[in-house]
C-alpha cells in the first residue's frame, strides 16, 4: 500500500470519526454531552489508575480511552465550530506542545 492511499484512508477515517460526532451532537445536544465527556474522563480516570497500579484489564483500559477521546473530539467540535476558533485552538494546543518539548530538553540537561 502506498503512502498516498494509507493518507486518503486516514483521513476517510478521521472524517467519518467527525461526521458521527456531530451526529451524537446534534441528536443529543451539547449540554448532554458535555456531562457525557465529564463522565467519560472520570471513568478514564479510574481506569488509568487501575492500569498504573497494574491492576487492570487492556480492554477496558482501551475502551475508555476512545470514549474519552469522541466525547473531547465532540467537545472541540462544539465549543471551537468557526475556522477561526478551531485556529485559536491549534494555536494553544502547539504552545503547549512547545512547553513540553521545553520542559523534557531542561530535564535531559540536567542529567
Amino acid at each position: 500500500m502506498d503512502v498516498k492511499n494509507i493518507e486518503e484512508q486516514a483521513l476517510a477515517r478521521k472524517q467519518y470519526e467527525i461526521e458521527v460526532c456531530e451526529m451524537a451532537l446534534d441528536h443529543w445536544g451539547i449540554t448532554t454531552q458535555s456531562i457525557k465527556c465529564i463522565e467519560e474522563l472520570a471513568e478514564l480516570q479510574v481506569e488509568l489508575a487501575k492500569t498504573v497500579n497494574l491492576d487492570h484489564r487492556k480492554d477496558k483500559f482501551i475502551d475508555e480511552m476512545v470514549d474519552a477521546e469522541l466525547t473531547l473530539l465532540q467537545m472541540k467540535l462544539a465549543y471551537f465550530p468557526t475556522w477561526e476558533s478551531l485556529q485559536e485552538y491549534d494555536a494553544h494546543k502547539r504552545d503547549k506542545l512547545h512547553a513540553l518539548e521545553n520542559r523534557i530538553n531542561l530535564d535531559r540537561q540536567k542529567i
